[in-house]
């Protein structure tokens, strides 16, 4: 028998057009006054937001589900209807189950259901599920604990996020030093903006010392939203993550779909001693939320090598300290790119000012990626490491069974370029200048 989710779906869709309301309001009041055409701004607002009910609607009535000994039918779609047979332990690659103020407060649960072949067969979710509909949907999913809420306290103990780990972390996380010039240069700027917003906009030394003070507390507040509920839980087949502290998720991640761990060391976790371990799923719509693939997050940089070995024995094998291979060819490149860079963001200072270099450093370490990526593999334990940047350094460890495409490319046999991507989902590409 086909079933739907709770027509409380209908609310939090309605909490959706609200947010985009409020979003829309200043691009419609600057489109207005670029324009002058407000029947036509009006217009195009109306189309959008009855595009936006009509998908909702339509939403809502297709997408269904039934259980059959044990196994899951979903029909899903807005103007073509699909339906996906969910063989139980097959095919899916994990779910993730989430909760916002709103749907607290409706008693109604979200879940999502992310698929192996990721970039083929995109994720499907039901926004307001009732307790019953949730334990249905979940008897087809490869959940391998049955009841994790009366099997004891699983929690890794290693894993404990401190109020003091979350106010270094915000702090170190706060590039507010780089907030003075570009306060001081919005100055020029504030005619237009007055202009173009109808807001009189005056910024003065004394609010740039408030905002540069207040940017600090706003990071360690968003490092406590992150991470003070975090919680993972260690089973025979599977990590459950919960997070959130407004929006509450839990993120069922299977150990034997796990193709791969990344280390993240940003230069604030650095001079910490901190690190964060996560877990490579192979799905590009994993890491869209709080939780992140995160595994170990903000652990010892020196413990976190005993972590893996206890809890992922099949990466205790890796070398953590990975050396970045630097060619002659690669040397010349960053040095010349350096430059160039260093040339372009004089120029640009000079006849725009800080806000447009602000934006233009962000792309720097676009281009320089591949001069700043080291790919290697270990012959011994048939695994690739690849490390990303200087600074900010992501270390990765990826098994060879987990490798798809690898190719290499000669540009007039100057420069050789190095790539390699893994095998359900070519957005995990790495590409080095060897």
């Amino acid at each position: 028998m086909k079933k739907r989710q709770s027509a409380l779906y209908f609310v939090i869709k309605l909490k959706e057009l609200i947010q985009d309301a409020i979003i829309l309001i200043p691009i419609v009041h600057l489109l207005n006054a670029w324009l002058h055409k407000g029947i036509i701004v009006f217009s195009v607002v109306i189309a959008f937001f009855s595009f936006k009910i009509l998908s909702a609607l339509l939403e809502y009535w297709n997408t269904t589900y039934a259980t059959h000994d044990g196994n899951l039918t979903i029909s899903y779609g807005k103007l073509e209807k699909h339906i996906l047979e969910i063989s139980q332990q097959k095919g899916i690659l994990n779910y993730r189950k989430e909760q916002d103020w709103l749907q607290r407060v409706l008693k109604v649960t979200g879940i999502t259901i992310f698929f192996k072949n990721g970039e083929e067969q995109k994720e499907i979710s039901f926004l307001a599920c009732y307790d019953s509909n949730l334990q249905e949907i979940e008897q087809g999913l490869p959940k391998n604990t049955q009841n994790l809420d009366s099997s004891g306290d699983r929690s890794i103990p290693e894993v404990k996020i401190t109020p003091k780990k979350m106010i270094l972390t915000g702090l170190f996380s706060a590039n507010y030093i780089l907030l003075v010039p570009f306060l001081l240069d919005l100055n020029e700027f504030r005619e237009a903006l007055s202009k173009y917003l109808s807001i009189s906009l005056h910024i003065d030394n004394i609010l740039i010392i408030l905002i540069v003070l207040m940017v600090p507390v706003f990071t360690i507040v968003v490092q406590y939203l992150k991470f003070s509920q975090f919680n993972i839980m260690d089973y025979s087949n599977e990590f459950v993550v919960r997070n959130g502290f407004i929006n509450t998720d839990e993120n069922i991640i299977l150990k034997h779909d796990i193709a791969g761990i990344q280390i993240d060391r940003n230069i604030g976790l650095r001079i910490l001693g901190l690190c964060t371990v996560s877990a490579i799923l192979n799905d590009e719509s994993e890491g869209e939320n709080s939780t992140k693939n995160y595994i170990f997050p903000l652990v010892s940089n020196k413990g976190k090598m005993k972590l893996i070995e206890k809890y992922l024995p099949e990466y205790k094998f890796v070398d953590v300290d990975v050396t970045q291979q630097w060619s002659t060819t690669k040397l010349v490149l960053m040095i010349i790119y350096l430059m160039l860079c260093i040339f372009l963001l004089c120029i640009v200072y000079s006849l725009f000012g800080f806000i447009p270099v602000i934006i233009l450093m962000t792309l720097i370490p676009v281009f320089a990626k591949p001069m700043l990526t080291t790919i290697r593999f270990n012959q011994k334990q048939n695994f690739f490491e690849i490390v990303e940047g200087i600074v900010n350094k992501k270390t990765y460890y990826i098994p060879q069974d987990f490798v798809g495409v690898q190719s290499k490319t000669s540009m007039m046999n100057v420069m050789k370029l190095r790539s390699l991507s893994t095998d359900r989902n070519p957005t995990n590409k790495f590409t080095e200048i060897e």
